[in-house]
């Protein structure tokens, strides 16, 4: 059975409609010109979009036609029972009535709060069956997209700044962020089969294995009936560029959450552009530094999933065209090239002096991920043309320490013996890289 709200998502065009009910479509036409119904949504690019709720309609309608009745006297005959509460497709499509999200949707909003809240309760307490059980809830009474965005998306940001915080573990982390995706997956497989001609590519760039967004903007897409190619997590350039060969995609959209992936996510752009596929692409990295999105030769899709969708669809139409991109300086590649070859000497050194000191074990037995990451986010950060782009990362790590009871003054240390360590061997070929590192111990 469908759920309530799922009825009323605009799925089919009108080539579909047409073959589902046998009407015609100037008949079509004409009913949604005079009598408003059925009520289908429209596409940026004026097409016409029609739910099961709007197919059951037409099929309710003709079938009144087929009594005798015209076709106003049906249409009146339609609203006049829905007003009364005896709708008329109730039978077909069971537990629609004026008590149904479609017509209480701003009073329902109201508890979405508290939904979230119970869902994140259930994921913090490792309950996987009291989470289903919300969810199930929430799908009752609002749509696909609501449920995720407003329940499993916001969800898992609070779950996440709760971990940040050190008011939750890394497990509990882990946990909700696994449910959400299996979750997604399951409404992947149930959404419907595609009925659009164009497809799309949606996939992380390699390196990346955070797959919730673009989970999320594939359900969306099949649930407006698109042809989507699902690719999944940490997609390597070689085989992506195969897949892109075979599969000749229309479009193809990517999501990076981390500086090293929107630099192999640009490596994608790139090819994707010699190819004249354009590419349409976010993720949490882009909202951090808003700068990125002028080194990548694509469309940025913004902070929100939903609107997101409407923008993909006016790529596809035509509608909206890809910004150009600013051009990288040739020497930020030659630097990028120079720091990747010494970098197993520069850890060598580096690991010793922070032992001779004191440091290693002090701070890196809390904080790996620091010395494992700031080479690769450099190296990323040269590719895309501004060092500084590690700054919100290392401010992201201060405040994390402070969390975890870390003085912070060890990431001070720990930058200082960076320097020193990076002067030594690379001398005059460290520029940029020291003027970076001079401006954050200065700051």
């Amino acid at each position: 059975m469908l759920f309530q709200n799922e009825m009323m998502e605009p799925r089919y065009n009108l080539s579909y409609v047409i073959k589902e009910t046998g009407i015609k479509a100037d008949t079509v036409r004409a009913w949604e010109k005079r009598y408003h119904l059925p009520q289908p949504t429209r596409t940026e690019s004026g097409h016409r979009l029609f739910s099961d709720y709007d197919i059951e309609t037409i099929k309710w309608l003709m079938s009144k036609q087929k009594e005798g009745l015209r076709i106003s006297k049906a249409v009146n005959l339609f609203k006049e029972l829905e007003t009364e509460g005896k709708h008329p497709i109730q039978s077909v499509l069971p537990g629609l009535g004026l008590s149904s999200a479609t017509y209480t949707t701003t009073q329902n909003r109201e508890i979405l709060p508290s939904l979230n809240a119970s869902w994140v309760e259930a994921c913090l307490n490792f309950d996987e069956a009291n989470a289903k059980l919300v969810l199930n809830q929430a799908f009752a009474q609002f749509s696909v997209a609501t449920v995720c965005t407003d329940i499993i998306q916001r969800g898992l940001a609070e779950v996440g700044k709760l971990w940040y915080q050190g008011k939750a573990t890394v497990q509990q982390e882990h946990f909700t962020s696994e449910l959400a995706n299996r979750s997604l997956q399951s409404l992947i497989q149930a959404a419907p089969l595609p009925i659009r001609k164009e497809t799309i590519l949606v996939g992380c760039p390699s390196g990346e294995t955070h797959i919730f967004p673009s989970h999320l903007i594939t359900l969306l897409l099949r649930h407006r009936s698109w042809n989507v190619i699902y690719l999944g997590a940490d997609v390597p350039i070689d085989e992506f560029q195969i897949t892109v060969e075979k599969t000749k995609p229309d479009l193809v959209v990517m999501t990076a959450m981390r500086i090293v992936t929107a630099a192999a996510l640009r490596e994608s752009a790139i090819f994707l552009q010699d190819q004249n596929i354009p590419l349409a692409y976010g993720g949490g990295v882009f909202d951090r530094n808003p700068s990125i999105s002028n080194r990548i030769p694509g469309f940025f899709l913004g902070k929100d999933i939903q609107g997101s969708i409407d923008k993909i669809e006016g790529l596809l139409s035509g509608k909206i065209f890809i910004p150009k991109i600013e051009k990288i300086p040739l020497e930020y590649n030659q630097i990028a090239e120079i720091y990747a070859k010494s970098n197993p000497l520069i850890d060598v050194q580096l690991s010793q002096y922070l032992e001779d000191n004191g440091i290693w074990e002090q701070f890196l037995q809390d904080n790996w991920f620091v010395n494992d990451s700031l080479s690769q986010e450099i190296i990323a950060a040269l590719k895309l043309g501004d060092l500084h782009l590690i700054d919100a990362d290392l401010d992201w790590i201060r405040n994390l320490m402070k969390h975890r009871g870390i003085p912070d003054y060890l990431l001070d240390e720990y930058l200082s013996a960076y320097y020193k360590t990076v002067q030594t061997i690379l001398k005059e070929d460290a520029q940029p890289l020291l003027g970076w590192l001079e401006t954050r111990l200065n700051k």
